[in-house]
């Protein structure tokens, strides 16, 4: 019997689902965790800095710090010019502006509510991306996910408790960011396939520096000598979160990158423990879990059952070649 070959590997691709490599899962995991902890450690300073300066004022600082650093490594690298350069430049700029309204709902969150309470909030977004994924995206859904954000979003009114101190006005405002923060992650899921890394993270420097340089000086408040560095690491810190968590989103799945979003709950618990002294109780724990749970139950699903496959140019080289041979071969 002889084998039936293609000549077409995208028809392939296209027609046949397949798992997600293990390798990619293992390369997103890492990727996300240390993401989301330089995110913790970006939520940290700005929510010390929030309680003490205007918000527009340290986001247009952040912003500053950001591109500056940005653009000397880019120059360094020689790499500026063609960073410059987007197929979706609308895309990038509606991506751009909808992570400054997701900053300026989570900062404003961030001077009324605990570290990890505010962040656990946020981590409904997965779960949001999971819902979004269908129309935008074309991935699909069914009665396992819509169970998870069922049982994500119980977690939240848990944590929350309505008629609890916790719920009050800024807790609504945490919703709103985690819906927009879903919205912006699917948008850098959108722009993984057509734009680099760097200029999806140039763009997000450059138009959030616009946006907030043309607000911040009606709310101006001289930055204390021995704050300068925080604010400068903001945009440090602002660099290496977004850089990695868009490097995660480009190489795997838009649900199954968010799913490990979660690891952030145990950095937000620990700074928020070493750097304000807070500490989510018993019952908000509770919902903490639930909410973690949601996701490690959505990341098993996607793990273990078919998925689209990752497209060839996202994969790691070796892993690529192999599978265009398979589908050559008609594996």
């Amino acid at each position: 019997m002889t084998r039936k070959t293609s000549s077409t590997p995208s028809t392939a691709e296209s027609a046949s689902p397949t798992s997600v490599p293990p390798l990619v899962v293992l390369q997103c995991a890492a990727v996300m965790f240390v993401g989301t902890m330089f995110f913790a450690l970006l939520d940290s300073t700005s929510k010390f800095l929030s309680e003490r300066y205007p918000v527009w004022e340290i986001l247009f600082i952040r912003y500053a710090a950001h591109l500056v650093l940005f653009v000397i490594f880019l120059t360094a690298t020689r790499r500026l010019k063609s960073s410059l350069r987007t197929a979706r430049p609308k895309l990038q700029l509606l991506r751009s502006a909808l992570l400054i309204f997701v900053n300026v709902m989570f900062f404003i969150t961030l001077r009324y509510m605990p570290l990890a309470e505010a962040i656990a909030m946020i981590m409904l977004a997965p779960l949001f991306v999971a819902l979004l994924a269908v129309p935008i995206l074309g991935e699909t859904i069914g009665k396992h996910r819509i169970i998870t954000i069922v049982f994500g979003l119980l977690g939240a009114m848990i944590v929350f408790r309505p008629g609890s101190e916790l719920f009050q006005p800024a807790a609504l405002l945490a919703l709103l960011s985690a819906m927009s923060y879903a919205l912006y992650q699917v948008m850098t899921r959108m722009l993984a396939d057509s734009d680099s890394v760097a200029t999806t993270t140039l763009y997000s420097a450059l138009v959030g520096l616009v946006i907030t340089g043309a607000l911040a000086p009606f709310n101006l408040q001289p930055i204390a000598p021995n704050h300068i560095h925080l604010v400068l690491l903001l945009g440090l810190l602002a660099i290496l979160a977004h850089g990695a968590i868009i490097i995660a989103f480009t190489i795997a799945p838009a649900s199954l990158a968010t799913a490990f979003g979660y690891t952030s709950l145990f950095w937000s618990a620990l700074f928020g423990l070493i750097f304000f002294g807070d500490f989510p109780d018993a019952i908000a724990w509770c919902g903490i879990a639930i909410i973690a749970a949601s996701g490690v139950y959505l990341l098993w699903r996607e793990t273990h059952h078919k998925l689209p496959p990752t497209p060839l140019h996202r994969l790691p080289v070796p892993l690529a070649q192999t599978r265009r041979r398979d589908d050559e071969n008609g594996f």
